[in-house]
């Protein structure tokens, strides 16, 4: 639907639009330049009718001379992504959810939670420079209901801290390994039951899993020695059964 051409300068990212008809059509297309050199590359962002974007960089310096032709490779399989407007709106969304499931209304503190104003003024939300929800701390606040599934759509997340809230029940969402850029996971001292969730070994940044006293049921999932980085797990006091894995 739409493509722009992205520059680096002086004063951050100059952006283009491209304009033109049709987008997507088999053929070569060419854009013209002036003369130029380009410190620090260029960068071309392709957007699809659904407001999702692709790009293509060449991250090395560029020099544009007079009447030279610069190949940028094929545009076939773009990997589309939702646009970081479109993924804060998620990140908005998922939040909400876990206000409205736990109970957000009777919250110690809940400050802010579910206005307009941003996701960084939020009680216990920190965001990154980019503006993504980067830590959840809600830890002693009085949470009363259950995590969604809705929640798990936080990629950028790195700490999550729900621990000392004994009214949050039901099951540790079972796509948790969504969350794939967490760090800290800590969910002790609740009251979820049911099993650990598989997923979670898939978090290969996870540092930290804290999940005793809980009623946990079930067994240690069989890879959970295998997860890279993890250097302190805690699931004692819980009703686990089973032995506990080679790995």
């Amino acid at each position: 639907t739409n493509a722009y051409i992205h520059i680096p300068d002086e004063n951050g990212l100059t952006s283009v639009k491209l304009e033109a008809e049709e987008f997507f059509e088999p053929g070569t297309y060419y854009i013209a330049i002036c003369p130029s050199e380009f410190y620090g590359g260029l960068s071309f962002e392709f957007e699809n009718e659904d407001g999702y974007i692709a790009t293509r960089s060449i991250k090395q310096d560029v020099e544009l001379k007079a009447g030279e032709i610069k190949n940028i490779g094929l545009m076939k399989n773009l990997n589309f992504k939702p646009s970081p407007e479109m993924q804060k709106t998620a990140e908005r969304e998922a939040l909400i959810a876990l206000y409205e499931s736990a109970g957000g209304e009777s919250w110690i503190n809940n400050d802010n939670w579910c206005t307009e104003l941003p996701v960084s003024e939020w009680y216990g939300i920190e965001v990154n420079y980019d503006g993504y929800v980067e830590t959840v701390d809600l830890s002693y606040n009085k949470l009363n209901g259950t995590i969604p599934d809705e929640f798990c759509n936080l990629p950028k997340l790195k700490h999550l801290i729900l621990g000392n809230n004994e009214n949050l029940t039901g099951n540790i969402p079972e796509n948790i390994g969504a969350l794939s850029s967490l760090v800290d996971l800590s969910l002790s001292w609740c009251n979820f039951s049911g099993n650990i969730p598989e997923s979670i070994t898939d978090l290969d940044n996870l540092e930290c899993l804290r999940l005793s006293e809980n009623k946990l049921t079930g067994t240690i999932p069989e890879d959970m020695g295998n997860m890279k980085s993890l250097n302190l797990l805690s699931i004692a006091r819980n009703r686990l059964t089973g032995s506990i894995p080679a790995s």
